[in-house]
Order: C-alpha cells, then structure tokens, then sequence
C-alpha cells in the first residue's frame, strides 16, 4: 500500500462519520448555495424538443446537466441568489433574460424524475404555461371576475342544504377540513330540479390580518363574549385546559377581562358572485398590517381598524367544484406531466387562486408533490427542507374562527360588486372545541434573501422561548425569563435551519415536492403596477385640470393568480422512505 493510500485509510478510521442529522444540514447548506434551479423539461416546455436538448447535451465547451444546474442558480458578486431565488420587478426584462440565456437546463421527463423527484429537490419550470388561454385572458379582471355576466345562471344552494351537509360530518372534525370544503362547493342533485337559478357562487374567505390558517397572538376582550357563547370561548375544564396564554404586558386590564392566547384562526367564510369579490378586493388592503400574527380584535368595533381581506382559496380540487367555467382557460399539459412524473391515474386536486398581495398562507406542510403554475402576479415561497422540519414549534393550540358580526354588518346579496357592503368581525375568536397542531414559525422571503440563516435562528429561539415560558407556566415554580432564553438558546444551537425562496413569475411552474414547509406571500406583478399607477395619474390629471376625464373604471387589481395540482406522495420514493426509516416524518 503507497503512503499516500495509508494517509488516506488513516484519516478515514480516525474521523468520526458525520451523523444523520449533520449530513441533512450539509444537504440543506448545499441546496442553500445553489438555490432553486430554473429548467425546462422537454414536451412540457412550450417550444423545446428533443433536438434542443441533445443541442445543449453536445456543447462545444463540454458542461454537462449538472454544472448547468449549478450555475443557474449560483450567488451572484454580492451574494445574490440565481433568478428563481430573487424578485425581479420586472417579469418582461426576466423573461428576456431566460430567453436569451442558453444555459437554462433542458431534462427529459426521466431526467426530471431522476434529479427532482427522487430526490426531493425544487425546482421552477419555464414556459409550462406559455399556451394557455389564462395567460391573455386572466389579464383581463372583467373576464376573471365575469363583470359582464357572460356566464350561465346555476342552481342556488340554501344554507339549508349548507347545515344538513354540516351535520353529516359529525362533531368530531375540524371545521376547515378537506370533507367541510368539499361539501360546500355541491348542490343537491335532488335539488337541482327544483333549484332557484342563481349568478354563479364561489366560497371566498375573509380575514382582518390577511391571514387564514394560521398560528396568531390574540388579545381580545371576555366583555366581548355574549354569555351562550362565554363557556366555549374562555371557561370551563376544556378551555382552560388547552389555553396557550401570553404576556400581557403592557395592557391597562382594571377589570382582568383581557385575555391574550395563541390561537389557530381560521378565515370566515361566505359563498358570494365573482362580481361581489372583485368589488371585496378592489377595497382590501393592498398590504397587510404591520403585524399580522399579533391582533387586538378590541379595535374591531371600529371597522376602518379591521377592514375585510378577500382570498379565493378554496383549494381540495375547487377548480372542478367552483371553478369550472375555467377549464377552457387552462391547458391539461401540466396535469398530464404531473401523472406521468409522480406515476399517478389522476391528479388528487386541481386548484385555482386569486388574491392581492394583503394575503399570506402561513408556514405549512402538505402530504402531496405540488406542481404550481403562476398566471399573473408573482408567488413568494419561502420553504424549509422536510428533514429539517422537525425543528420548527408545532404547538397544539385552541382553533377559533374569525366570524361576522352580522348584527354591525351590511352585506346586501342584491349589490352586484359589493359596493354598499360593510362588514364587520366579531371583538373574540370563535372557538369550535378543537386544537390544532399547526407550525408556529414566520420569516418573509426579504428575511431570507438578507441572511436566511441567520433570520431563522432568531425566529426559532423567539418561538422556542414562548414555547418554554409557556410549558414551565404550568409548573409549581414557572420559570423566569433569563431562563427560559437561556433553554430556547440552548436548544435552537443544534437546530439550524436552512431556507430557501423562489419568486415565480407568470408562465412559470414551480415543482414544490411533498412534505416540504413553505410559506406562501404573493405580489402585484409590473403589468398590474404599471396600469394601476397610470389610473391614478390619469385621475389625479382629471382632479387638477377639470377639462380632462377622469377613467370611469376601477383601477387594474394588483390580482395574483394561479393553478396548481396536488397528487398524491408516493411512499416508495427514496427520500420518504429514509425519512421515514429516520422518524422525521411529521
């Protein structure tokens, strides 16, 4: 044996082998520098064949399919990430820089499968969508919106009908689940002979907060609670027992009736024309609060303190159920990949979305490969490796719903875009019973671009430090706050976090595989802000010089809009199978 081999051989035995959980941090810190890869896969991509990729397969400088992905998402001089990883505001000069830049990847499907799928890598597709109607008709809002009801009339449901479903799930479910929401986008067939014809109806959810689902810190009022609803919402054995209270520092509460727990909320819900929630965004909030996960619903008495943000977010296949006056907008290319890549008969649920940038899906996790096509606006995910999601606080917390105080609103059906609506919510969270456990972690794609380590070490040890002083706050003797910091120190060291973000553009396809975190905020793309800033000026042109017109219509929606696909994960793949070996499956 050379001396050279003996080093080796020598080094070898005496280096402690890395462990399981440093091997995924080296993993993360590598997909970390690489960023997110943007590719096209040939037969998906609009315009690119077989012959271009054995073209790029045969460069003259020899780069393989590695390199190129590599290199497509490398750090920039200053430490920018690649483009999937960084907010272009203009979508027209980053699509002219893709098209123009040759060394974007091209895989076949096989080659798809191989590098992504099986190893549970992200990735955005490029010009998926590129035929689909959507992308010049979704432009329009009285198209998406049918403000010039061009659709048929539809069979009406009555709430009637909405209860009976209701009772049929039992008390034992949580009220957002997939069979509630399934069940709200149906009209008896018994019914439909004798059904009143309606406009078409969605289901739309609404928020103060612009967030829905999520893990929030409400402070509110007992005086609030009407006394049939005071024992489910603060009182008894129950309530007590699965309270997650907060400090209240800060707070005059002469009379101990303010409260402050960790609530999951829930948006309220009502089922209204697409004209009415094109009148409902038109006046959201184009951003959400300051804080969004920290409310005071003390100040929702005043209605200009809590005004409603509009989300079309049904999901669990909504664009079979609500949407499917859609269909002939949308082309069936990605959903037939999706079969073929994840070996499926049939997608598990096809979605649409529609909202302004004031709503945010907080940090989730979902069972399903997710292949997500962006048709105007421009996605942010920021998402967590599922190996590493093990580390994020999942507390088991009160689930309580936004509601509308129906005696302080006005919402008149007969109003065609809700010009004359005011809606109100309820001064308490409306408990239903349950908990839930839901992730109680929150960092903005700007967080990672500046220092995604860094940002995620600060955000864990806060969330571990309300996790310690809210467990020691059942002990005999709580815990003081320099040691519960000390704890949520020590525990967030050996649990470093690596998150990624891409910003998807319209015509681009994300690829977010199954059991990923992310979470999901969303822009106004620079088609929508350039016509919106033009309206404006045309009316402030108007106010200054009364010999000119003022536009009669309402400004452009800053609108997002996209499709996505779930289908199922398969427990054959080899990152789920390792991770499950490993009990990091969540």
């Amino acid at each position: 044996m050379s001396s050279h081999t003996s080093s080796i051989a020598a080094r070898a035995a005496t280096a402690a082998p890395p462990t399981l959980l440093e091997a995924f941090a080296t993993s993360a810190a590598q997909l970390r520098h690489f960023g997110i890869p943007r590719i096209r896969v040939v037969g998906l991509s609009e315009g690119y064949t077989q012959a271009d990729y054995e073209k790029q397969r045969n460069r003259p400088d020899g780069k393989d399919m590695e390199t190129l992905l590599q290199e497509s998402t490398l750090r920039g001089p200053h430490g920018a990430l690649g483009a999937a990883s960084h907010r272009v505001q203009s979508e027209e000069e980053a699509s002219a820089a893709v098209q123009a830049n040759v060394d974007v990847p091209i895989v076949t499907e096989q080659e798809f499968m191989h590098k992504f799928v099986f190893h549970s890598r992200p990735c955005v597709i490029l010009d998926a969508i590129a035929s689909w109607p959507a992308m010049q008709k979704w432009r329009e809002d009285r198209h998406v919106f049918d403000l010039d009801h061009q659709l048929p009339l539809e069979p009406e449901r009555d709430s009637d009908e909405d209860a009976d479903e209701e009772d049929e799930e039992g008390d034992d479910k949580h009220p957002s689940t997939k069979e509630k929401v399934e069940a709200s986008g149906r009209v008896g067939e018994a019914n439909v002979a004798d059904a009143v014809l309606a406009p078409k109806k969605v289901t739309v959810a609404l928020t103060p907060n612009g967030r829905a689902d999520a893990a929030t810190r409400v402070t509110y009022s007992t005086a609030a609670v009407p006394a049939e609803d005071a024992e489910a919402v603060y009182a008894g054995v129950e309530a007590q027992k699965h309270a997650v209270m907060l400090p209240s520092a800060g707070i005059v509460d002469a009379d101990e009736t303010v409260r402050c727990e960790k609530i999951f909320m829930y948006a309220a819900e009502m089922r209204m024309t697409l004209p009415q929630l094109y009148g409902l965004l038109q006046r959201s909030p184009l951003f959400p609060p300051a804080h969004p996960i920290e409310i005071d619903m003390r100040s929702y008495a005043d209605k200009a303190q809590a005004p409603a943000i509009a989300y079309a977010q049904l999901q669990n296949n909504c664009l079979n159920t609500e949407y499917t006056h859609l269909h002939v907008d949308i082309g069936t290319n990605v959903e037939r990949f999706g079969c073929r890549v994840f070996d499926k008969e049939a997608v598990e649920a096809a979605n649409v979305w529609f909202g302004i940038p004031a709503s945010v899906s907080s940090m989730h996790q979902d069972w399903v490969e997710n292949l997500y096509s962006v048709v105007r606006g421009v996605k942010e995910f920021v998402m967590i490796p599922p190996w590493e999601g093990p580390f994020i606080p999942k507390p088991e917390i009160p689930a309580a719903a936004f509601a509308i105080d129906e005696a302080q609103s006005v919402v008149d059906h007969a109003d065609d875009t809700a010009q004359g609506w005011s809606i109100q919510f309820k001064q308490y969270p409306v408990k239903d019973g349950t908990t839930v456990p839901w992730m109680d972690f929150d960092i903005t794609g700007a967080d990672v671009e500046e220092d995604a380590e860094g940002v995620a070490h600060t955000e864990l040890k806060q969330r571990l430090f309300e996790k310690h002083c809210e467990t020691s706050a059942l002990w005999a003797a709580p815990m003081n706050e320099d040691d519960a910091q000390a704890a949520a120190e020590s525990e967030a060291a050996g649990k470093r976090l690596h998150p990624l973000v891409a910003y998807v553009h319209p015509g681009e396809t994300l690829y977010l595989p199954a059991m990923w975190l992310h979470r999901v905020a969303q822009h106004a793309d620079s088609k929508d802000m350039q016509a919106r800033a033009m309206h404006h000026a045309a009316v402030a042109a108007a106010a200054a010089d009364k010999s000119k017109h003022a536009p009669t219509t309402e400004p452009q929606l800053p609108l997002i809009a996209a499709v996505n696909y779930w289908y199922d994960m398969s427990f054959n793949n080899p990152s789920v199978v390792m991770l499950r070996e490993f009990g990091l499956l969540l």
